[in-house]
């Protein structure tokens, strides 16, 4: 009789199997949900880098120019959200163009700078020779920052 009863203990039962199988599966829906979450939270988190890393160079580029004539004789205004600095007897703005900011004297383009997913650029005077700068993504979606002159 012990021989029989060791000949069936050795193996799995149908319900076990069955367990074990079900277990399987529910670990692998769980696997494949998690990784569908994750891959929509880094896609989404990589567009905003890219629009932080964005900003940040046109930051960079507006803040350098706006210094480079940061002199005492040269004066700064802003009329419907358009920045102009008069250096002596030329006038500097900044534009945003096909998908670039260009800093332009009169009709000349003299430096730019890509910025794919801005779409609008503006200006406001906050205070005395302080400025707002706005950078649109969308009507809904802006950034923005200050800058004033180092020289008053």
């Amino acid at each position: 009789m012990n021989n029989t009863n060791a000949k069936y203990k050795k193996g799995f039962t149908i319900a076990e199997l069955v367990v074990v199988l079900a277990l399987c599966a529910i670990m692998a829906a769980t696997t494949i949900i998690t990784v569908n979450v994750v891959s929509l939270i880094v896609s989404k988190n990589g567009v905003d880098n890219e629009i932080v890393s964005e900003l940040d160079i046109c930051y960079t580029f507006i803040n350098k120019k706006f210094h480079e004539y940061d002199e005492t004789s040269s004066l700064y205004s802003v009329s419907d959200g358009k920045l102009t600095i008069v250096n002596g007897s030329n006038e500097y703005t900044f534009v945003i163009n096909d998908n670039k900011i260009l800093f332009m004297s009169g009709e000349e383009v003299k430096d730019e700078v890509d910025c794919n997913n801005f779409r609008g650029l503006k200006f406001f005077i906050v205070k005395d020779n302080i400025f707002k700068c706005v950078l649109e993504i969308s009507e809904d979606e802006t950034y923005d920052f200050l800058i004033s002159k180092r020289s008053e």
